[in-house]
C-alpha cells in the first residue's frame, strides 16, 4: 500500500509542477522517475516516451500510467494517473477563470508572452538530452541519421506522425537484421 501512496503523491507533484505541458515536463519526469525514485532506468524511460507518443492521450498521463503499471500493476497505473490529473485539473480551472476574466489587461499579455520562451527552452533541453542518449547507445549514427531524416520529413513534407513511427520502426528492424 505504501507504493500506491508514493505513486499518487509523486505523480500529484509531477502534475502540479509540470509547467508547460507534456513535452516541457519530460525532464522533470525523468529526474524524478529515473534519478530520484529509480522506478525506471534510462532505457525504460525512452520506451515510456515511445509508447506515450504512440498511444492516444496526453504525454504526462500516459507516462503516469506506464510508470504506475511497471511499479504496481493496474492499480498502480490508475493511482498514478489520478494523482497526475488532479492538480492539473484544479490549476487549469483556476487559471482559465482568471484568464477569461483578465485577458484584456496588458499585464496578462505580458505574462503570457514571457512564459513562451521558457517552455521552448524546456522542450529543447529534453530533445538535447534524448539526442545525447542516442549518441551513447549502440547504432548511434544510424539512430541520429534517422532522427534527422524524421525531423526533415515531418517539417517539410507534413507526413503523418503515425506513418513516420511505423516507417522508422520497419527501417530499424531491417537494419538490425544486418
Amino acid at each position: 500500500m505504501n507504493i500506491l501512496i508514493d505513486l499518487f503523491l509523486t505523480f500529484m507533484k509531477i502534475g502540479a509542477l509540470s509547467i508547460g505541458g507534456g513535452y516541457a515536463s519530460l525532464a522533470y519526469i525523468q529526474s524524478i522517475v529515473v534519478e530520484e525514485k529509480g522506478w525506471l532506468d534510462m532505457t525504460s524511460y525512452v520506451d515510456l516516451l515511445t509508447l506515450s507518443q504512440m498511444t492516444p492521450g496526453p504525454l504526462a498521463i500516459n507516462s503516469a500510467s506506464f510508470v504506475g503499471m511497471k511499479v504496481a500493476g493496474p492499480l498502480g497505473a490508475i493511482v498514478a494517473t489520478i494523482g497526475n490529473v488532479i492538480p492539473s485539473l484544479l490549476i487549469v480551472l483556476c487559471l482559465s477563470m482568471l484568464y477569461f476574466k483578465y485577458k484584456r489587461l496588458s499585464g496578462m499579455q505580458l505574462v503570457m508572452s514571457s512564459i513562451r520562451p521558457v517552455v521552448v527552452a524546456l522542450i529543447a533541453s529534453v530533445v538535447y538530452g534524448l539526442v545525447l542518449n542516442l549518441a551513447n547507445g549502440q547504432r548511434a549514427i544510424i539512430h541520429i541519421i534517422l532522427l534527422c531524416i524524421c525531423v526533415l520529413v515531418l517539417r517539410w513534407k507534413k507526413v503523418n506522425a503515425m506513418v513516420m513511427i511505423i516507417a522508422t520502426g520497419i527501417i530499424n528492424v531491417v537494419i538490425s537484421l544486418f
